[in-house]
C-alpha cells in the first residue's frame, strides 16, 4: 500500500468500498481504492469513525464521491518514526432525495452483509 500512497497527489479520485463482512471492523469496513482499484487503506487513522460513522458512510456510499487531500507520502518526512504514507480523504455527499435514500438503506440492510457491498461515486 505504501507504494501507491507514495504516487497519490491532493485532488485524486478514490473510490471507497463498503465490507460488511469485514473481520476487523464492527457492522461494516470502508476500503479505500485508487481508480485503478489498487487497495490504498481503511477509512480511519486520525479520524477514526465510531462503528455509527462507519455504517451511515457505507449506507450512503452511492451518493458519495471521495478525493484525496494533504498527502504525505513517506519519502516526504523527515520523520524516521512514520512507517507509512498518510492522506486524508474528503468526503462529498451529492444533493439526495432523503425519502428515497431511507428506502435505499432500508433495502440495503434487509440484504444478506455478504451481499451488502456498495461503492462511491469515482
Amino acid at each position: 500500500r505504501n507504494e501507491k500512497i507514495e504516487h497519490l497527489v491532493p485532488g485524486a479520485k478514490l473510490r471507497l468500498e463498503s465490507d460488511w463482512d469485514s473481520p476487523y471492523f464492527s457492522y461494516a469496513g470502508i476500503g479505500i481504492y485508487d481508480t485503478s482499484g489498487r487497495s490504498l487503506g481503511n477509512l480511519g487513522g486520525y479520524f477514526n469513525p465510531t462503528d455509527e460513522d462507519r455504517v451511515a458512510i457505507a449506507c450512503l456510499l452511492p451518493h458519495i464521491k471521495a478525493t484525496a487531500v494533504d498527502v504525505s507520502p513517506l519519502g516526504s518526512t523527515l520523520n524516521f518514526r512514520r512507517r507509512i504514507g498518510q492522506f486524508r480523504v474528503h468526503l462529498e455527499i451529492e444533493p439526495i432525495d432523503i425519502q428515497a435514500v431511507l428506502e435505499e438503506v432500508h433495502q440495503l440492510l434487509c440484504e444478506d452483509p455478504s451481499d451488502r457491498v456498495r461503492s462511491s461515486i469515482v
